[in-house]
């Protein structure tokens, strides 16, 4: 069925003429529910600070364990949480980024220096200290560059009262440096947080840094040697921060940070700008009664098929997950709890079965400084349709949206479209009443063939509707039947 240059209340119209018969209910599918959550190595001060799922279906989480190892630690988890195994590590603060490479291996970093890399069977590759003299060097955040080698950033202190600057440095496979860089843009106090390579070529940082006393959001831009090409900052006369930076469709920055007014008093800040670091938005979440807050820089991650970030942190005593679209506009959020502790998300990372894993602490509720501290690990259920779309190398002649396959199906099926031109395209889900039920798709997509993997496993059987709109007044729609 193809519908020109009509509005959504005409669609809706359509929809009723032909189904107006059909009727159910339609259920709540904006919030993720739980598979499993589980807690672990229980002592005085324990939590995990980044997970990600690894190749083999598992998952490797980085973190601090207090009492009786007072040290970092890196585990890994089967599918359904158990555990396979755990490695200490000689660092005071903890463990705080890993990732899988492209070699299948594990590397995580810490602070003291430290950087290490495991085999995924648990054993240890290798350990090394990042050596910068005078300074004392802590880790944050790292990413695999397009080179196979590992960049990682962070914060380098010397002196008393101490002198605090952004670091980055790249190391080989083997673990031995390539380059380091210590940043410092005029003289100001600062840190490094978060490091994305870009699709264009250089490293995008985020950040923190100090300007008349008071943090703002950092973003500095470097070429692939880590020299600095700009470097921006923004914020207002409270505390901001930048954990985590995304390169959006545009080329432009999208940062996920917080502002904080009072220590209880803290909302997630989000800043977006185009491709030289120029301000174009800033939007504030949480209302006035509300404390949220992001524990690392492994706290949000991109859905890719619909340009959409999904966050987690600290939401009073529960963790959340919240999902914005790249205007900084929630999709949806959701809260987690636990009968007798509190817990926080740190880390989130998208799955393959189009589920999120989240990790963070659980512990005592007020006074909450005291044991027991657990390791906390939460996985979702697909309550959302997300899935994988793929850009194929064929150049369409015209705008295409394909009846999905299967249809009927239960509970998954594939939606494919072409775009002969860039556009900015928005593919939405219609029930039987024209009630919009989900946006699958909504952002600038380069010419190419597109397929959305959706999954209806929560929704009611029946018919739904299938958009698809772009800016050059293209508009065409597919129905699509659920069956029992």
């Amino acid at each position: 069925m193809k519908i020109l240059n009509k509005t959504a209340r005409s669609i809706k119209r359509k929809v009723l003429m032909l189904c107006a018969a059909i009727i159910f209910c339609s259920a709540n599918i904006f919030g993720q529910s739980i598979t499993w959550q589980r807690t672990y190595l229980q002592s005085n001060w324990t939590t995990g600070n980044s997970i990600k799922q690894t190749s083999d279906g598992n998952y490797v989480i980085a973190g601090r364990r207090g009492v009786p190892i007072n040290g970092g630690f890196v585990a890994k988890l089967n599918s359904m949480g158990d555990t396979l195994w755990v490695r200490y590590l000689p660092v005071t603060i903890g463990m705080t980024s890993v990732i899988e490479t492209a070699s299948g291996e594990y590397v995580a970093v810490g602070d003291d220096r430290l950087i290490a890399k495991f085999r995924p069977d648990g054993n240890m590759v290798w350990l090394k200290y990042i050596n910068e003299p005078g300074y004392d060097i802590y880790f944050y955040h790292l990413t695999e560059s397009s080179d196979l080698n590992i960049v990682a950033v962070g914060k380098a202190e010397t002196g008393s009262p101490t002198i605090r600057s952004g670091y980055m440095v790249k190391i080989d496979t083997n673990g031995n440096k390539i380059w380091s860089k210590i940043i410092r843009p005029n003289n100001t106090q600062n840190t490094i947080q978060h490091v994305k390579q870009l699709t264009n070529g250089g490293f995008i940082l985020s950040g923190g840094i100090t300007i008349i006393n008071n943090i703002q959001v950092l973003l500095i831009k470097t070429n692939n040697n880590g020299d600095t090409l700009w470097t921006r900052s923004y914020g207002s006369n409270f505390l901001e921060s930048g954990n985590a930076i995304f390169q959006t469709a545009d080329n432009g920055y999208l940062t996920i940070g917080t502002i904080r007014y009072t220590n209880q008093y803290i909302k997630l800040y989000f800043t977006k700008t185009d491709s030289s670091g120029n301000f174009q938005w800033s939007k504030i979440y949480g209302d006035t009664n509300t404390y949220f807050n992001l524990r690392s820089s492994d706290c949000a991650v991109r859905v890719n098929y619909n340009n959409t970030y999904v966050i987690t942190g600290v939401k009073a005593t529960e963790a959340f997950l919240l999902a914005i679209n790249s205007n900084g506009e929630k999709i949806w959020e959701k809260t987690y709890s636990m009968d007798t502790l509190e817990i926080s998300g740190s880390s989130v990372d998208l799955c393959d079965d189009s589920t999120y894993i989240v990790c963070g602490d659980a512990l005592n509720f007020p006074p909450a400084d005291l044991d027991p501290q657990f390791l906390y690990v939460l996985k979702t259920t697909k309550a959302d349709p997300i899935g994988i779309i793929s850009n194929e190398t064929t150049a369409p002649l015209k705008f295409k949206l394909y009846q999905n396959y299967p249809n009927p199906f239960n509970p998954n099926t594939e939606i494919k479209f072409e775009i002969p031109i860039s556009s900015f395209i928005t593919i939405k889900l219609f029930d039987v009443l024209g009630r919009e039920i989900r946006v699958l798709a909504n952002g600038i997509y380069q010419p190419g063939v597109y397929r959305i993997y959706l999954n209806v496993e929560n929704y009611n059987s029946g018919v739904y509707f299938v958009n698809l709109t772009d800016n050059q007044n293209y508009t065409e729609t597919k129905k699509i039947v659920l069956i029992e």
